[in-house]
C-alpha cells in the first residue's frame, strides 16, 4: 500500500490516522528542522504545530495534488513559518539579522526594532510588507539570514550585483515578474562568480525589493547602495 493509499484510508479513520502519524514522525521532525533551520524535539511547541500541519495535510490531500509527502512538507513549512512570524510580531523586539550592517569601526550593527514609538511601528509594517513580497519568491526572513554575506569581500561583490540590477529597470522588472535571477546576464555583466550569485541569491533579491520598494527605514541599512561611486570589481572564489 502506498502512502497515498494510507492517507485516503486515514481520512475517515482516526485509528488509521494515528498509526500513520506515528509512522511518519521522523519525516515530520525532518521537515520541521529544515523549515526552522535548527534541531527540534518532540517536546518543542513547534513539533506540536508540525503534527497538526501533517494532520491538516492529510485531511486536505487529494490525488490531484501530486505526491502526498511533497504536499505535507509544504503545509508543515507554511504553518511553522506563520507561527514564527506571529512570535516575532508579538515580541517586544523584532530581530532581522539579514539586514545587519557595519558601523564606522567595522562592528556589526544588528537590525532590530522595539515596540516603543511610531517610527518602530512603521518598521514593523515594512517588515510585514516585505514578508509578503518575499513569499512570492518562496523566501523567508530566516533563509535570508543564512545567505547574508559574512566577509567584506563577499559583501562588496553582492553589492556590486545589486547595483548592477538596480541600474537596469528591465532587469528589475524581469526579476519581479519571473521570480528568478537571470544568472548568465548578471555574471556576464559583473564577472561575479556563479557561486557567489547562488549562495547569496536570497539576500540579493531582498535587497533589490527593499531598494525598489517603499521601504524607507530598511533602505538605511544599505548605505552602500546610496553612496556615489562604484566598488572595484573583485571576484570571490571562496
Amino acid at each position: 500500500m502506498t502512502v497515498e493509499d494510507k492517507v485516503i484510508e486515514a481520512k475517515n479513520n482516526s485509528e488509521a490516522e494515528n498509526i500513520l502519524i506515528q509512522e511518519y514522525v521522523p519525516f515530520i521532525l525532518s521537515c520541521s528542522n529544515k523549515a526552522l533551520n535548527r534541531y527540534i524535539t518532540r517536546n518543542d511547541d513547534e513539533f506540536s504545530i508540525a503534527i497538526f500541519a501533517f494532520h491538516e495535510a492529510l485531511q486536505k490531500y487529494e490525488p490531484s495534488k501530486g505526491a502526498f509527502l511533497t504536499f505535507a512538507r509544504l503545509i508543515i513549512k507554511n504553518r511553522l513559518t506563520y507561527y514564527l512570524r506571529k512570535e516575532y510580531r508579538n515580541s517586544s523586539v523584532i530581530p532581522f539579522s539579514a539586514l545587519q550592517t557595519n558601523d564606522n569601526d567595522g562592528n556589526i550593527v544588528e537590525f532590530d526594532i522595539s515596540d516603543n514609538n511610531s517610527h518602530n511601528l512603521d518598521a514593523k509594517y515594512e517588515i510585514e510588507a516585505l514578508t509578503y513580497e518575499l513569499s512570492l519568491f518562496s523566501i523567508t526572513f530566516f533563509e535570508i539570514a543564512h545567505t547574508t554575506p559574512k566577509t567584506k569581500k563577499t559583501r562588496q561583490n553582492c553589492i556590486l550585483v545589486i547595483r548592477y540590477i538596480l541600474s537596469d529597470k528591465s532587469l528589475i522588472d524581469l526579476i519581479k515578474a519571473k521570480k528568478y535571477i537571470p544568472a548568465k546576464q548578471i555574471i556576464d555583466g559583473t564577472h561575479i562568480s556563479r557561486k557567489i550569485l547562488e549562495r547569496h541569491r536570497n539576500y540579493i533579491i531582498a535587497a533589490v525589493l527593499i531598494m525598489t520598494g517603499d521601504y524607507e527605514i530598511m533602505q538605511e541599512y544599505f548605505p552602500q547602495l546610496k553612496e556615489a561611486g562604484e566598488y572595484e570589481l573583485s571576484c570571490d572564489r571562496n
